[in-house]
Parts: C-alpha cells; sequence; structure tokens
C-alpha cells in the first residue's frame, strides 16, 4: 500500500513539473518533446508503483469482499439508526393520538442472521398517571413479545411497567 501512495505522490509530482515545464519552455517543439519524456518517467513510475504491491496478501475479490462486508455493516448501522428514529416517533404520534403524553419513547431494533428486522424493545417515559395506558397503548402498536418499558418521569418514583 506504501508503494501505491508512493507511487501516486510521484504521479503527483511528474503532473506538476510537467505543467511547469509546459508553461516556462520557449516553442512548440521543445514542450512536445518534454511532454513526450515526461509521459514516459510518468508510465514508468505508476508501472513501478503498481508491480511493487503484494498480490499475494490479498486478492481482488478478497479486497472486494471486505469492502463490500464494511459499507453493507454501515448501512445496516445507518438503516438501523433511522429506523429507531422513524418508530419513535410514530409511537409518539400513536401515544398523542390516545392523549397520552411521553415525554421520551426509544427504540431499539435489530436485525437477525436470516435479515429479519424486528423491535426488540420499546422505552417511554411519562407522567405517573399515565404508565399503565402508556405502557398498554405501546403493547397495542408493538405486539405482545416486545419489551415495553415504561418509567415515571417526574423523578418521585422510578416504577418500570413490562
Amino acid at each position: 500500500m506504501d508503494q501505491l501512495c508512493s507511487a501516486a505522490a510521484c504521479a503527483c509530482f511528474i503532473g506538476v513539473i510537467t505543467s511547469v515545464i509546459g508553461i516556462i519552455s520557449p516553442s512548440d517543439k521543445l514542450e512536445g518533446l518534454i511532454r513526450t519524456v515526461m509521459s514516459m518517467i510518468f508510465i514508468l513510475v505508476i508501472v513501478k508503483g503498481i508491480g511493487g504491491i503484494d498480490t499475494e496478501k490479498l486478492t481482488e475479490t478478497e479486497a472486494y469482499s471486505v469492502q463490500t462486508m464494511l459499507v453493507t455493516e454501515n448501512a445496516d448501522r445507518y438503516f438501523i439508526m433511522q429506523a429507531e428514529e422513524n418508530v419513535s416517533a410514530a409511537l409518539k404520534e400513536h401515544l398523542d393520538s390516545k392523549e397520552i403524553n411521553a415525554d421520551k419513547i426509544s427504540v431499539s431494533i435489530d436485525i437477525s442472521e436470516n435479515g429479519s428486522i424486528y423491535i426488540s424493545e420499546v422505552n417511554a417515559q411519562t407522567d405517573k398517571g399515565s404508565v399503565s395506558s402508556a405502557a398498554e397503548a405501546l403493547k397495542e402498536a408493538v405486539g405482545e413479545e416486545v419489551t415495553i418499558n415504561v418509567k415515571i418521569t417526574d423523578g418521585d418514583n422510578n416504577d418500570t411497567e413490562n
């Protein structure tokens, strides 16, 4: 990888030198000759840089697989984050439509090994009088199999209802 970076740096340097010489050169004939020589040097630097890469360490297919895996993991994380925000907003609207005041709702979403997307947990904070109604409304919205935690926000009591 260092050799490839060196080759890229040399290519940039040769490009700058070629441009400067092109500006300074007194005639078009001399400029053409200089560009030809610089092009040959440029090709040699690139071939040397690419030829020096150790292809035994990582084949092209393996490199592509690693890159694809990293992109997929990042896309999954971003997707989960966006889905959690969207589901939280929808659950907040659901509680608001039932006139239940919820200060904060957070959702945990996971992707199983087979690619299924599911809500694993819902956490909500509400006032003391709305704990049981909030828990029921959330169970109604997401189903019985999801863990639901509703906490009181007034700070007196930190009861949790599942």
